[in-house]
């Protein structure tokens, strides 16, 4: 379906209209795609009204604000004369490729851009990242389920309708909200999210920073963390073994280290991972709640995935706070270093492996024996 037939303008096409002035067919268009999304607007406030859980309030929205966003972009496309033209010369492309190209973005986005401004998730819902570590998961999901709707009820409360460009910008406020919701609605999301908040910020700070470089430890540091009362673990052993550095200008900072972990199951499975970080040691042998915080928010099989998936194998690290309390933070700088190094790390593993694979094929092709054209070989 083009645009001319999602708006149902089909006939502004036909020989009997081509005398139409253009004046008159903008007119119509702008007429028609502001009829559609104000029936839009009243459906969702429908919606808002009805029985119902807010779950399902929040899906039926979505889906309303997705077949507005059509309405919204077919009329962007044929709304003047000089966009018509444009648009006719792609020969008048399917809508639904162009909202799946929209679509893509919106998955594929950190933050969303807002009057030339870029917002996370948690900034256009008023929330922090944190609140999950409370350990009221489901309050904390249900208050965002609630904040999102409420955010809803006040967009539509907006007298200021008259003109389709309020309209779509009332649109886009939608757009926001549920795109927000829909990157930080449950715990797991909420963390998957920060974490890739947390890898933008590395690569920003990168830029400051030299080449990174990781040179093995000569003198190597080890601790064996027992775990009695773990249902998964009965002991995890933490080697240093590498030491991560920026150079730049022929100097030299000592920026993070790498370790090697391994956790022996209870089931005798030995897990081998290496990550990145700034564990103490020496206090991992002195201090026992320094020790627990580094099981639980650094060693853990969850924080290890996390870090390889979006921080290049940095977990953070275990601080005091300014009131004395341990926590887990993410140095910047570290994050950079640590994702630049997997990058490197992959992109010479990839030429490696297609190098090898050239080397085969190469080898394949040499090692078949000809094939005589005439097998008879008798005398003629």
């Amino acid at each position: 379906m083009n645009a001319y037939e999602l708006l149902r303008i089909e006939d502004l096409l036909t020989e009997e209209e081509e005398t139409t002035s253009t004046r008159t067919k903008d007119a119509v268009i702008k007429v028609k795609a502001k009829k559609k999304l104000t029936e839009g607007i009243c459906d969702i406030n429908r919606i808002l009204e009805k029985e119902g859980s807010v779950s399902e309030k929040l899906k039926a929205i979505a889906d309303k604000i997705e077949e507005m966003t059509g309405i919204a972009t077919a009329y962007a496309k044929i709304a003047t004369e000089e966009a018509r033209k444009a648009y006719d010369a792609t020969g008048k492309t399917d809508m639904k490729e162009i909202l799946a190209g929209i679509d893509e973005k919106l998955d594929n986005a950190v933050t969303f851009q807002s009057d030339g401004m870029p917002q996370n998730a948690f900034q256009i819902l008023n929330t922090v990242s944190n609140r999950a570590t409370t350990g009221e998961t489901a309050k904390e999901d249900d208050y965002l389920k609630s904040k999102t709707l409420q955010y809803i009820r006040i967009a539509l409360a907006n007298p200021n309708l008259d003109d389709i460009d309020s309209i779509k910008n009332l649109l886009l406020n939608l757009t926001k909200y549920m795109w927000a919701y829909s990157r930080i609605a449950t715990t797991k999301q909420r963390e998957e999210y920060a974490y890739g908040l947390t890898a933008r910020a590395g690569d920003r700070a990168l830029k400051s920073l030299g080449k990174p470089v990781i040179q093995e430890l000569k003198n190597k540091q080890q601790y064996c963390i027992e775990l009695p009362k773990n249902e998964e673990c009965e002991r995890i052993r933490v080697v240093k073994v590498a030491v991560i550095q920026s150079k730049d200008f022929m100097m030299s900072e000592d920026k993070a280290y790498g370790y090697f972990i391994s956790k022996e199951k209870k089931d005798g499975v030995i897990e081998n991972k290496s990550i990145m970080s700034n564990i103490d040691i020496v206090r991992m042998r002195e201090d026992a709640g320094y020790r627990t915080k580094v099981e639980e928010y650094l060693l853990s099989d969850e924080a290890i995935r996390l870090g390889q998936a979006y921080l290049g194998g940095y977990v953070g690290e275990v601080v005091s706070n300014k009131d004395g309390q341990l926590e887990r933070t993410f140095d910047p700088e570290c994050v950079g270093l640590c994702r630049e190094l997997d990058r490197e790390y992959r992109k010479k593993k990839t030429e490696e492996r297609n190098n090898q694979n050239n080397q085969t094929n190469k080898e394949r092709k040499t090692s078949k024996t000809p094939v005589d054209p005439d097998p008879d070989d008798s005398n003629r």
